[in-house]
């Protein structure tokens, strides 16, 4: 009886054994893994604040672009306004031309009429 007594006790101590072995086995893979999980975990935050200075870079950039966008459009608007004011004074100066133009040639008719009867008087 104490001999079976002493085999399971044996044997118990075995399991006891290879428990606490399993169990510090799973504790060091547990502290592996927490580990592991906090490296990603910085790797993470470096990337968020990484990507937070890129997101206010290029967004600075495109207020940028965008200001410069509406001065360039400003700047158009005022050419546009100038070259279609230039527009019509030429406009103007090509009308007054063509009036001219038209009392010149009513003055040489004249002046050929008055040429031609002074040539008949003749």
């Amino acid at each position: 009886a104490v001999a079976v007594v002493t085999s399971e006790l044996g044997e118990l101590k075995l399991e006891v054994q290879q428990s606490r072995d399993a169990e510090s086995t799973a504790q060091g893979r547990v502290a592996a893994l927490g580990s592991e999980l906090q490296q990603h975990q910085s790797e993470l935050a470096e990337a968020a604040v990484a990507n937070e200075a890129r997101r206010s870079a290029v967004a600075s950039e495109l207020r940028e672009l965008q200001e410069a966008g509406a001065a360039d459009a400003l700047l158009l608007k005022a050419s546009i306004q100038r070259l279609e004011v230039e527009q019509a004074s030429v406009k103007k100066s090509e009308n007054a031309a063509a009036v001219q133009r038209d009392q010149v040639e009513e003055a040489l008719q004249q002046k050929v009429t008055q040429t031609v009867l002074e040539a008949e008087v003749l």
